[in-house]
């Protein structure tokens, strides 16, 4: 049985699947700890004063060096013919893409956005001064 150049080329597939998970896990770990220390750095201990998050910009370039680096371990991996590493490798860059974009677009949003005053209420004595009948003021909440 004569393997072709492909073939010898390519790792074996249990080290393949194996190099696959352990860099999975490895990425879920590290994208964890950077939401677990954006959470935490948010944490206030003193009751009078409620938790305030900073802005996320540092944690997304975190999120996107680890995108990165799922690249290149991705190309190596398709180079090198570890079909399922390349293949899990890319899923995670893709993910890790999708999490700067939207973490990117809701900080720009809050950064930005305008938001709605609050009603103004009517203030001092409230209800029917019209001196008309009890329907006029039924209709007016009064």
């Amino acid at each position: 049985m004569s393997m072709s150049p492909v073939d010898e080329d390519r790792i074996g597939l249990g080290a393949d699947i194996g190099a696959a998970c352990c860099l999975a896990v490895a990425e879920v770990v590290a994208l964890i700890m950077i939401a677990g220390h954006y959470v935490v750095s948010g944490w206030s201990f003193d009751p009078a004063e409620p938790g305030r998050y900073g802005p996320v910009w540092g944690h997304l370039a975190m999120v996107a060096v680890v995108g990165a680096l799922a690249v290149y371990v991705a190309r190596r991996a398709a180079r090198a013919g570890a079909r399922v590493t390349a293949w899990g490798q890319g899923l995670m860059a893709g993910f890790a893409a999708m999490v700067v974009v939207v973490g990117a677009l809701v900080q720009v949003d809050h950064d930005t956005g305008e938001r709605p005053e609050p009603e103004q209420r009517p203030t001092g004595v409230v209800g029917c001064r019209s001196g008309g009948d009890s329907d006029e003021c039924a209709r007016f909440g009064g």
